[in-house]
């Protein structure tokens, strides 16, 4: 009366062949990390009125990202420039060097892969301290250098307009 299905029929195969090779692309999800722009933005008395080095290091290994993470920023920019020898192809820095009262707007990055895993932000002060910042995966992001800290805040757009502050 009823028939066994065969497992043979063009249309069962046609399935199992599409499932078997959407699957194979789909490994682990693991977030990527991407910022489109940057602004930096600068107290009059940041670094106690000294210009200020601020490193976007972008690190394509997990593994590379948990050593940046373990650093100060005094270390990083001591083992920077070995740091770019070592994983040429690991890693991606931006670099900019500002003045107080400085305004950067939207700086552009262009990366060397897609989807790293994570990206750490240095700012060279005197004061002691570690002056790191892990990212968060905000596509725009604004950079605020004070006195003897820095912070990083997500924002709307590229060309948002800047928020009052205190002095003004």
């Amino acid at each position: 009366m009823f028939s066994t299905p065969s497992y043979k029929t063009p249309l069962f195969v046609l399935i199992c062949t599409a499932f078997v090779v959407i699957s194979a692309g789909c490994g682990p999800l693991t977030p990527c990390f991407y910022i489109d722009s940057v602004r930096l933005k600068v107290d009059h008395d940041a670094n106690d009125f000294s210009a200020t080095e601020v490193d976007l290091v972008v690190a394509y290994d997990e593994t590379l990202l948990k050593e940046l993470l373990g650093l100060t920023a005094a270390k990083n920019f001591a083992k920077a420039e070995q740091l770019k020898r070592d994983f040429p192809d690991q890693l991606d820095v931006f670099h900019w060097e500002v003045v107080p009262g400085q305004i950067l707007f939207s700086q552009d990055l262009d990366y060397k892969k897609s989807c790293p895993p994570g990206g750490v932000i240095f700012a060279r002060y005197i004061a002691e301290g570690e002056h790191r910042i892990r990212i968060a995966n905000d596509r725009h992001i604004e950079i605020h250098l004070s006195k003897n800290s820095f912070c990083v805040r997500p924002l709307a757009g590229a060309n948002e307009p800047l928020p009052p502050t205190e002095t003004e």
